[in-house]
């Protein structure tokens, strides 16, 4: 149990039983679990935009020099060029969101060539339920017309989608996803960087505010219309929803306060800590080491968000919040408090990590899946810790997809957690 003592932890072996499983036997096993989950008809909510995903490394014009003239061109603001070194130099996501609109003949026309792909956590998790967990109904809010869509070579899941023109969001967001992987190599103007961790910096184009009051309305319209009581929302780092997610979680609490409510974290701006005023209204959330350490850092905790530290990031926000599920990852493991007994939390992450296995390798088939391209690390629980459990889990050696794992990986535990 090597992988415990590097944590620090002391290994009590008092669980019913502690799972230790090769990729493949995880495979096996998630196949079984899967028959069974049959999750309540749910809401998704709210962000939703165009993934421009580019391989920075294949790039004809380096990646830098396109930068560097996007900005000079007022495309991107100044900001983007410091966030990107940044994530690369430490290898680490990251995110920057601006009102700048982005028009994607420019961007192509500067040399940043890449692949539109359905974005923002509510579009990624609408394709992650369709294509793994197609028995779960689910609605969810888009911006602009399905012809949009169409226009921009994006194809949309067959899920009830319902629109947010009438909110005031007539365009599709673009978000640039600056792809980089491990030995890649940027010249700056402080000499070169080499990249030690594949990873993305995410340059996020979103609208300055939309129809609060409107956006509210619709919500609980929907809700009610179709007698839904589960809620997945995301969205808390932009500026159309930061004064609004509050009261859209308070008013579906006052509406039905046995309603399920999960918060998928993203990387909120240390400005405003909308995620610590909803928590206490929250069931679940969704967080990975970053988004961890933002929020343990709001509540006063002086503590880094790498290695070994994100144990104690996480039992930081469960000991703050004892009655929120919650649910962490970070590259090569998994932390889930749950009030659901061991054997059910074991399954959430049995899931999750098998589902995070395919989108990191582009949706292959179980069966085609390239073994020689997942790590050595198997599936066991390693610790459980407040009550909260780690799992150490396989991971993609170079995966060929790093945008959206963390929203698969909170969708499929939801998957099981919600089913009864």
């Amino acid at each position: 149990m090597a992988f415990g003592v590097k944590l620090g932890i002391e290994h009590k072996q008092n669980w019913d039983e502690i799972i230790m499983l090769s990729p493949k036997q995880l495979v096996v096993r998630e196949q079984e679990i899967r028959k069974s989950i049959q999750p309540p008809p749910s809401l998704l909510g709210f962000n939703m935009n165009i993934d421009w995903t580019v391989k920075t490394w294949a790039l004809e014009r380096p990646i830098m020099a396109i930068l560097y003239q996007l900005i000079e061109e007022q495309v991107l603001p100044r900001k983007a060029l410091k966030t990107f070194i940044e994530g690369f130099m430490k290898g680490v996501a990251r995110e920057i969101v601006f009102s700048n609109e982005i028009n994607l003949d420019t961007i192509v026309e500067c040399g940043l060539i890449g692949d539109p792909r359905i974005g923002g956590q509510v579009g990624l998790m609408a394709n992650y339920v369709t294509r793994f967990f197609p028995g779960w109904k689910i609605h969810a809010f888009r911006p602009g017309t399905t012809d949009d869509w169409k226009k921009a070579g994006v194809k949309l899941p067959q899920v009830n989608w319902i629109s947010l023109q009438s909110v005031g969001l007539l365009q599709i967001p673009v978000h640039l996803v600056l792809e980089f992987r491990k030995g890649q190599v940027i010249e700056t103007e402080s000499g070169e960087i080499v990249c030690p961790r594949d990873n993305r910096v995410i340059l996020s184009s979103e609208p300055d505010r939309i129809d609060n009051y409107k956006l509210m309305e619709l919500v609980l319209s929907v809700l009610d219309h179709n007698k839904l009581t589960c809620l997945i929302i995301a969205g808390i780092h932009l500026p159309w929803l930061e004064k609004t997610m509050r009261r859209i979680v308070e008013a579906v609490k006052n509406e039905n306060p046995d309603s399920f409510i999960h918060l998928e974290a993203s990387h909120f701006e240390d400005k405003e800590n909308e995620a610590s005023w909803l928590l206490p209204n929250l069931d679940s959330i969704g967080l990975n080491e970053q988004e961890a350490f933002l929020l343990a850092r709001k509540m006063k905790n002086d503590f880094s968000s790498v290695g070994e530290e994100f144990r104690k990031l996480v039992r930081v926000i469960s000991e703050a919040h004892p009655k929120l599920r919650v649910h962490g990852h970070t590259k090569g493991m998994y932390a889930l408090k749950d009030s659901c007994a061991p054997v059910k939390q074991e399954k959430e992450m049995m899931v999750s990590a098998t589902i995070a296995l395919m989108v990191a390798g582009q949706f292959q088939e179980r069966a085609k899946i390239d073994w020689d391209q997942v790590a050595k690390g198997r599936f066991q629980r390693v610790a459980r810790d407040s009550g909260i459990s780690f799992f150490e889990v396989p991971t993609i050696i170079r995966p060929a997809l790093t945008v959206g794992l963390g929203d698969a990986i909170s969708i499929s535990g939801l998957a099981l957690h919600l089913t009864r």
